[in-house]
């Protein structure tokens, strides 16, 4: 009696593997600026984050369309590319936003005799008041959970898209327009953390940030730099050089990430 061993199509295998990568990288990357909005309106402010980190990597969403426009991807991806634009933008418009709402706080103080020297003092970065909301009552804990099961949702949805676009992936082509963009763009969202590594360091304190924020985008990076090497090309060294600002860009930021991760253990203690 003979046994036939089941055929495994390991290129079948990788494709899927990339295709779940790359959807979990994207459900990540939806969700990413969500608890560091809560955060801000928690605090009503935005002081915690650095302007110049969101302001570089605003400008490396705007090189990352390029590519999508110029390596001619599907619509919906596309659509993505913008929607990081406006997500990242309405974050930058948060933190304005608060110091707006601060100074006209100051402003009126100012008129009143007795908290005249106290409203100097205070500056324009004073906090305007905590805000309680549902997602403060939650333990860190729970806040992963409730990030995770997003994630989650994020990530089915991402799949659906990416097999939506798989039909339009070129595994091998080089086009001179998107690898450029991508350098630009990578090299940009790399230098976007040391604004806000070198903030946390002057005021020796991560408070007001979200620490999830930071660990969804070092998911999100990791899947994505996987899911293009487990992506099984025809011409794989072609492929690999033709994404490398991608994949460049996604363990450099990693790196620094790691280094935000030791701040929050550092200054934990310092609030």
């Amino acid at each position: 009696m003979s046994v036939i061993a089941p055929s495994f199509d390991m290129a079948n295998i990788l494709t899927e593997l990339s295709s779940f990568l790359g959807a979990l990288s994207l459900g990540c990357w939806v969700v990413l600026l969500i608890p560091q909005l809560l955060e801000n309106y928690k605090n009503q402010s935005g002081e915690s984050i650095s302007d110049l980190f969101l302001i570089i990597w605003l400008i490396g969403d705007f090189f990352n369309v390029l590519g999508s426009i110029y390596g001619n991807v599907s619509s919906t991806v596309l659509v993505l590319s913008f929607y990081y634009i406006v997500s990242d933008s309405t974050l930058l418009m948060q933190i304005y936003y608060y110091r707006w709402k601060a100074a006209r706080r100051i402003a009126s103080r100012e008129h009143e005799p007795l908290l005249q020297s106290r409203s100097l003092e205070e500056g324009l970065h004073a906090p305007i008041g905590k805000q309680q909301i549902w997602w403060d009552r939650l333990s860190t804990r729970q806040q992963f959970g409730v990030m995770g099961c997003v994630v989650i949702v994020s990530t089915i949805v991402g799949n659906l898209i990416i097999s939506s676009a798989s039909s339009d992936k070129s595994d091998d082509d080089l086009n001179a327009w998107p690898f450029t963009a991508g350098c630009i763009s990578s090299v940009l969202y790399f230098c976007a953390r040391i604004p806000q590594i070198i903030k946390n360091h002057k005021a020796k304190s991560t408070e007001g940030l979200s620490i999830i924020f930071f660990v969804l985008a070092s998911v999100g990076n990791t899947s994505y730099a996987f899911s293009i090497l487990v992506f099984p090309a025809s011409d794989y060294l072609n492929y690999t050089y033709a994404n490398l600002p991608w994949i460049l860009g996604a363990f450099s930021t990693i790196f620094l990430d790691i280094y935000i991760f030791y701040q929050f253990i550092k200054y934990r203690n310092h609030y």
